[in-house]
């Protein structure tokens, strides 16, 4: 109102909608009351809404059930009448002397059974209801029978043609008196097919004459169709769509609209398990979500005690104008509740910026404090293990207070060093995400070991390396390391999993107070040098250490001249067998005295290069590389590895050294052979003393290179040079074998032939043929 006063005044009392409408925009908290008061006012209208129809919802289902319960009281009533008729019949027909004699076997003579059957005749067709009657004489196992279709009065139950009826008769102790069986009796005619028809079956048995079985047993069958037709009407007339159907309390259809479902298992077990259960003896329910209502009775009346009167009646078709107006109330207000909210929403968020500006604020500043907090816990845990602090306990407790650091000062303790394995191949496998790699195993690290001790503090002492604080209380040594290896055991296996990568723990002594973690990490640290000779995956304790004994530092000089004089003469094998005796020596010495074994061994190596073919060495030539490489690697199967290779490096050097010389030997053996072939002592001897050689060795490494033995290229040799002679020249065979070096031409003939598989003179007359 002020506001529509505000711009009646603006605009000299004219009413400018424009002008009403930028007002209304630029006034939010006049936006804001719309917006809420158009939202309170759709919550209102959707409460009212709920209300209504569910009142009226209510109201259609009494009223509903009403009707439902006044077809069912009439449905009741008849059947009811029906059966006390029936059992009145029942009754009056067993005391009847007449069809008392049936009961006694042969106390009958014709003119009796003639007079019997008439009575019965006359009391069905007086009842138009009444199908057939059925009296059975136990003792003569005869049945006797009025019906419209009867086969005759008299037949023996073996024989009789309802067999529905004989079974009966031996469970005479299941069926109660007065209590009518759904049947199904055939129908036999002359000159028709066999068919059959649904009955109701009155029992009526009793001791005869203080017997102690059931002798006197009476069966009345009331034809269905009668009942469809009496109770037809009331489901016909029925509002809404009831249909009423009578089922007994095992399932049993006794009435249904539909005949082929009368003596069939009920089809709504769900319907049936509800009425079973209910505690009153009438009522009704919605199924199938508020689409149908069940209305039911179980009266309980002889001779249908057991018997459930259930109508079934479309609610859906009656609600549907209801429902159909609440869910078009339900979408508008619904609408206008939407628009109303975002409107309310985009106003708080336009005035709540600043605040929200200001508790994200404030949570940065938290945040940041939380982390400078944890880098002061961090750098303080460092420098208390470091033993900078000359705190007392008492101090200490007060710092671990404002930091937060949660201990148990009257705990026993110990430190676990936790190290990765093989850093380096992690960060090149990872190279940008080997920080996340780190957090991902301080996390599991922090995981494991929280569910085994509580308030593990980590500290990470340096790349690769965290620091665990334990506190227990009465834990046994054996105890203790018991557990720690369950912790190792599971953290390698998951880290194994998921990262495909492993740690090593050393573990320190146990502590007594929180003053003793100095040496704790001192010893922990000691024990963690010992990975070297260990290797990864190891959990290394302080009494693994203590069982090695100390022995003075010798070098293995013998050794490592066997490697050096194997490695020169290019033999690897013998070179890395006695590498292996070297490294066993080293393994008593300390981790400190085992690396400078290996440094000075790599130095002899690179002094024992010098002016060799190996000096070019791809190792030998990066030697400060080499050298730092050996110091840098954390385990001795690394270093190990390193040698390894270095020697297999120099031996393949030796190697191709020695295969290029001795193919120069070879070449300067042929060219003397080239040029001395006509010396008939020409030998490898002389060969080799011209060259300065041995000739057994110039020998071997002819044969070695060529694959056959000086003699043999020799003579080989003269015979190509005989060929060209016999071809190329008119000399005789006698001059051609002098002139290549052969003591006499009987011997010259001897050797062409094996050769050449013919003489000298053959040789010539085939060559020139061609």
């Amino acid at each position: 109102m002020v506001i529509l006063a505000q711009h009646f005044r603006k605009n000299g009392g004219m009413v400018s909608m424009n002008g009403l409408r930028k007002m209304v925009m630029e006034n939010k908290h006049l936006n804001r009351i719309i917006f809420a008061s158009t939202a309170s006012l759709a919550v209102i209208v959707l409460l009212l809404t709920y209300i209504l129809s569910s009142h009226y919802e209510t109201m259609a289902c009494e009223e509903i059930y009403r009707n439902a319960s006044s077809s069912i009281n009439q449905t009741t009533s008849t059947v009811r009448f029906l059966s006390e008729s029936v059992n009145s019949l029942l009754l009056q027909c067993a005391q009847s002397p007449e069809v008392n004699k049936l009961f006694l076997a042969q106390k009958y003579s014709g003119t009796e059974l003639y007079n019997v059957k008439r009575k019965l005749d006359t009391l069905r067709f007086n009842n138009s209801k009444i199908y057939s009657i059925y009296v059975y004489d136990k003792y003569g196992k005869t049945i006797f029978e009025s019906g419209e279709f009867s086969q005759g009065f008299e037949s023996s139950a073996a024989d009789f043609y309802d067999t529905g009826f004989v079974e009966y008769l031996d469970k005479l102790d299941t069926v109660k008196v007065f209590t009518p069986v759904v049947r199904t009796v055939p129908v036999i005619r002359s000159n028709a097919p066999e068919s059959s028809i649904k009955v109701l079956t009155f029992f009526y048995f009793e001791p005869y004459f203080g017997a102690e079985e059931k002798n006197t047993i009476l069966a009345f069958n009331v034809d269905m169709r009668w009942m469809s037709d009496a109770l037809g009407y009331f489901n016909g007339a029925s509002p809404n769509g009831n249909n009423i159907e009578i089922v007994s309390r095992d399932g049993t259809v006794i009435f249904s609209g539909k005949e082929a479902q009368i003596g069939t298992q009920y089809g709504d077990a769900e319907v049936l398990e509800k009425i079973r259960n209910a505690e009153s003896k009438y009522g009704y329910f919605v199924m199938d979500g508020a689409k149908r209502l069940i209305s039911y009775s179980r009266p309980n009346q002889t001779g249908y005690e057991d018997w459930i009167f259930i109508s079934s009646s479309d609610l859906g078709m009656v609600l549907k104008p209801i429902r159909e107006v609440k869910h078009f109330v339900y979408l508008f207000t619904g609408i206008i509740l939407l628009v109303s909210i975002i409107g309310l929403v985009g106003i708080l968020l336009h005035l709540g910026m600043p605040i929200k500006q200001a508790f994200n604020k404030a949570k940065l500043l938290e945040k940041e404090q939380e982390e400078k907090r944890r880098r002061e816990a961090a750098e303080y845990m460092k420098l208390l293990l470091a033993g900078d602090m000359e705190e007392n306990t008492n101090l200490i407790r007060e710092r671990f207070e404002q930091l937060h650091i949660a201990y148990d000062f009257s705990a026993k303790n110990r430190l676990v060093l936790i190290s990765m394995d093989d850093r380096n191949s992690l960060r090149r496998r990872f190279r940008s995400g080997y920080p996340e790699v780190v957090q991902k195993i301080n996390e599991k690290l922090e995981e494991v070991f929280g569910r085994y001790y509580e308030n593990p503090i980590r500290v990470d002492w340096q790349d690769g390396i965290t620091l665990m604080v334990v506190c227990f209380q009465d834990m046994e040594e054996e105890e203790q390391k018991a557990r720690l290896q369950e912790i190792f055991d599971e953290i390698t296996d998951a880290l194994q999993q998921e990262l495909q990568c492993g740690v090593s723990f050393s573990l320190s002594s146990t502590g007594q107070s929180i003053k003793d973690l100095p040496f704790l990490l001192a010893e922990a640290l000691e024990v963690h040098t010992y990975r070297y000779l260990y290797g990864y995956g190891q959990l290394l304790t302080n009494d693994l250490i203590r069982d090695e004994k100390e022995t003075a530092y010798v070098y293995p000089k013998e050794q490592e001249k066997e490697i050096l004089s194997a490695l020169f003469a290019g033999k690897e094998e013998e070179a890395l067998a006695a590498y292996g005796k070297y490294v066993e020596m080293l393994y008593p010495m300390t981790v400190p005295e085992i690396k400078i074994s290996f440094l000075l061994l790599a130095d002899a190596v690179k002094y024992a290069s010098r002016n060799t073919v190996v000096e070019t060495s791809n190792v030998l030539l990066n030697f400060e590389q080499f050298f730092a490489k050996i110091q840098s690697l954390e385990t001795i199967e690394e270093v190990n590895h390193l040698f390894t290779n270095l020697f297999r490096e120099i031996a393949e050097i030796i190697g191709a050294q020695k295969s290029t010389r001795y193919a120069e030997l070879v070449d300067q053996v042929k060219c003397y052979v080239g040029e001395h072939y006509g010396k008939i002592d020409l030998s490898i001897q002389e060969i080799a003393e011209s060259m300065d050689m041995s000739g057994a060795y110039l020998g071997r490494i002819f044969k070695q290179h060529t694959q056959m033995a000086f003699t043999e290229y020799l003579t080989r040799y003269r015979l190509k040079v005989a060929c060209e002679e016999l071809l190329g020249s008119e000399k005789t065979v006698n001059e051609i074998s002098d002139s290549i070096g052969f003591t006499n031409s009987s011997y010259f003939y001897l050797v062409f032939k094996k050769y050449l598989n013919c003489t000298p003179t053959q040789y010539r007359k085939n060559e020139a043929k061609e």
